[in-house]
């Protein structure tokens, strides 16, 4: 599980930096210690696997919402349509940086 959530915050992240980021650093100031935090530009994924991380992010958060509601079927259920939509991700269209 901890292996998959790595990816899954990997996948996040990548996600995030390729959804408009233009420049080559992003700033966000952290609310609880009010320092900037620098993102570096790991570059840009097409429109494909874009649409690959959004769907396992909809299947992460899917998924979590399961865990949360402790229902052990509806997990079971998630976790399994979690790992067919991770099976459909090409990570070989992504850098070693991303």
């Amino acid at each position: 599980m901890k292996n998959l959530s790595l990816v899954v915050i990997f996948c996040l992240c990548a996600f995030h930096t390729s959804c408009g980021q233009h420049d080559s650093h992003a700033k966000i100031e952290n609310a609880s210690t009010k320092k900037a935090v620098v993102i570096p530009d790991l570059g840009k994924v097409s429109t494909e696997t874009k649409k690959q991380l959004t769907s396992l992010g909809v299947a992460y958060f899917s998924l979590k919402d399961a865990l949360v509601a402790t229902d052990a079927q509806i997990t079971s259920d998630k976790a399994k349509n979690f790992l067919e939509v991770l099976k459909t991700v090409d990570f070989t269209k992504m850098s070693t940086k991303q």
